[in-house]
């Protein structure tokens, strides 16, 4: 059943807690990172050979195909990546060429590192498909957001970045006047365009330490769609 849905968070982190906080949130992407890259070059190198013996092969239905034999889990594994991260893999892979008639033909690109870059310690935001999170050193606030769309909220929450960040969260020593609280709002609660907890059916979802901030009148308008 569809379910369009967003959410927004802001969260001021402690002094102390927020060189860790940020290396914690790094960390966890770099890794998913790693491992995509290494995913994406396999898949390159298979797709290569397949399109070698035979001239009309479907590169996207075959990445498709490929990388959902790569990413089975099991009871006790999960897959190695989400519906969001594997859609980046396979986009880094095939490449969509508009023609002079207008057509649209797949052709190959060997991925590289900027595909799926290794964050340093200066890096301020990180992005996927269906989220992002901006970092403000000024005023040591992590800012949340995810775009809204069909289960955007559930697809963004199995993301390496969402599943980084609140265990960051939560492993963060709350003072006074820190923490925050996440907004959110889907297609059958929505009353209106407000972004103000309360407001047209806006709702708290989380909390984090003793602060209670809103969501600032910056979040982004319902329509708004990944720049991915």
């Amino acid at each position: 059943m569809s379910n369009r849905e967003w959410e927004r968070g802001e969260f001021t982190i402690p002094a102390a807690e927020w060189a860790r906080f940020k290396a914690s949130v790094r960390e966890a992407v770099n890794r998913q990172n790693a491992l995509a890259l290494d995913a994406a070059l396999k898949l390159h190198q298979k797709l290569s050979d397949k399109a070698k013996e035979n001239k009309s092969y479907d590169l996207r239905k075959g990445a498709r195909d490929e990388m959902a034999a790569i990413n089975v889990g099991s009871y006790y594994t999960p897959p190695k990546f989400c519906a969001d991260e594997v859609s980046e893999i396979v986009d880094s892979v095939v490449k969509d060429k508009r023609l002079t008639n207008d057509k649209i033909q797949a052709r190959l690109s060997k991925p590289t590192k900027k595909d799926f870059p290794q964050h340093g310690n200066t890096v301020t935001s990180f992005h996927s498909r269906s989220c992002d999170l901006t970092l403000d050193n000024g005023s040591r606030i992590a800012i949340w957001n995810v775009y809204e769309s069909n289960h955007a909220v559930d697809r963004a929450r199995a993301t390496a970045l969402a599943q980084g960040m609140f265990a960051a969260l939560r492993k963060v020593k709350w003072t006074r006047e820190s923490g925050g609280v996440i907004l959110g709002n889907n297609e059958y609660h929505m009353e209106s365009g407000s972004f103000h907890e309360g407001d047209g059916g806006s709702f708290s979802k989380e909390r984090f330490g003793s602060g209670e901030r809103r969501a600032s009148r910056q979040a982004p308008v319902t329509s708004w769609v990944s720049p991915r």
